[in-house]
């Protein structure tokens, strides 16, 4: 038995562009070929970053701030060649509020843009969040392993096109075992976090500070570096755990041991930089501990 699907063709006639657009959650944007808007349908949201009569018969680009102009400019000049759809996220500040938007824009048979523009604010939050979570570690707040690695990674590729440097501060938490164990865990974690907090703040804000295991944290920082710069930034890092010991007032002190190593045109591999920093951690360590030790060959 075959089953038919029958519509009311004079209805359809009667439903008008404006009707269909009323349930529709997008911004509707017809644009000319310079990136002109010409026209838009505001669906059912009234959610716009401008009003209508400070867009309309106005360049797109002349009415957004230049950062996601510049993003929508080269959407616009990809979909007029590709003939193809193209999507475009980007950040608005609308009423006082960070928004983040999602443009679809496609060039049209009568030679114009149709670009449909969606919040996707709660998408992105959502996206964000599970970016965080998988690049973080959940006790301390700092990067965590995979992302370490992967970021000094990028750091040493960069540093060899841009004849930079970077330095590696590789930082062994002393004795920590014995902290877990005559402490607890419970206190041993609060050390790792006063410590991680310590570390963060003692360092440049570009410098991205990591934890990658247990009681290990490194420091990844680019740049160009001196012996004196690396050890001011290594005994930055020492008073701030000094300082976090004091706060702390647990039977014996907090300390760390901290070894750095410094790529060079000769040493740029990420698995060496990392040896030779732990190299330096353990040579500090032998030296008495609450130190720190920039890596030689001699070590």
């Amino acid at each position: 038995m075959k089953t038919s699907i029958h519509t009311n063709s004079s209805f359809m006639k009667l439903l008008s562009v404006d009707e269909l657009l009323a349930v529709v959650p997008d911004l509707v944007f017809v644009l000319d070929v310079e990136g002109r808007i010409l026209e838009y349908r505001a669906g059912c949201t009234s959610d716009l970053y401008l009003q209508p009569k400070e867009f309309l018969n106005k360049l797109m680009f002349e009415v957004l701030p230049a950062e996601p102009a510049n993003m929508l400019r080269v959407a616009f000049e990809q979909a007029k060649f590709s003939k193809k759809l193209n999507t475009v996220h980007y950040q608005l500040d609308v009423q006082g509020q960070q928004k983040w938007f999602e443009a679809r824009i496609v060039m049209s048979q009568a030679n114009r843009f149709i670009m449909l523009v969606r919040d996707i604010t709660v998408d992105k939050a959502k996206e964000l969040q599970i970016l965080h979570q998988v690049q973080h570690d959940h006790l301390t707040g700092l990067y965590n392993r995979s992302y370490a690695f992967e970021f000094l990674q990028s750091q040493l590729n960069g540093a060899a096109c841009e004849d930079e440097h970077v330095a590696l501060f590789y930082i062994d938490i002393d004795d920590f075992k014995k902290i877990n164990d005559q402490l607890g865990h419970v206190l041993g974690d609060h050390v790792l976090k006063e410590v991680a907090q310590g570390v963060q703040a003692s360092v440049r804000k570009h410098d991205v500070a990591c934890r990658i295991g247990g009681d290990e944290f490194v420091v990844i920082a680019c740049g160009e570096f001196t012996r004196s710069t690396i050890t001011n930034t290594a005994k930055k890092i020492l008073s701030a755990i000094d300082t976090a010991s004091k706060e702390l007032a647990l039977r014996f002190d907090i300390s760390v041991s901290v070894g750095v190593s410094v790529s060079s045109e000769t040493n740029c591999e990420l698995t060496e930089l990392v040896k030779q920093a732990d190299k330096a951690m353990y040579h500090a360590k032998h030296c008495g501990k609450h130190g720190f030790a920039i890596y030689s060959n001699g070590m």
